[in-house]
């Protein structure tokens, strides 16, 4: 019965302290980082959303670039700040998850490719001020306030909607 439970004890042991599977890549070097699914807005201009970045073998061999390690809170934290990111280019229903992790434990390296699902964007029908003071609503430099305010805003009719307020990158 000893011999029995110090078995069990070696290997609780054991188990205890072997990498669980998402900690065996943690430091992995990034080497690409792709994005599927994206037909809206430029994978440059995701890129700047997130943290994760990959360095290419000739980038850190030649250019001296330092690589990204491979972080699966890291990438969580990246998957929500491009659905904020989307919802804030007008496409509320976005979604992004990881499609491929493509790990290569010999060169300790790790290949991530991010699905991005759009979904339909919202879009600007008709725009259109109305004074709180209806007595003044036809005061023609209130009516020439607005329609200055008007012209110089960024929504027009027919456009996708942007959130471009406070808080924005």
């Amino acid at each position: 019965m000893k011999k029995y439970l110090e078995s069990i004890a070696i290997v609780l042991l054991v188990l205890l302290f072997l990498p669980g599977e998402s900690d065996a890549q943690a430091n992995y070097e990034v080497r690409s980082l792709e994005f599927k699914g994206v037909q809206t807005l430029s994978t440059g201009l995701l890129e700047t959303a997130i943290s994760t970045y990959a360095v290419g073998g000739f980038s850190k061999t030649f250019l001296g670039k330092e690589p990204f390690l491979y972080s699966e809170d890291i990438l969580k934290t990246d998957l929500k700040r491009l659905v904020r990111f989307y919802q804030r280019e007008g496409f509320l229903y976005a979604g992004a998850t990881v499609a491929d992790l493509d790990i290569n434990a010999k060169k300790r390296t790790v290949r991530i490719t991010i699905q991005i699902d759009e979904g339909d964007s919202i879009t600007v029908r008709n725009i259109g001020y109305r004074p709180f003071d209806t007595a003044n609503a036809l005061n023609p430099v209130i009516e020439t306030l607005i329609q200055d305010r008007l012209r110089s805003s960024l929504l027009r009719p027919g456009r996708r909607f942007r959130d471009l307020g406070e808080g924005f990158r």
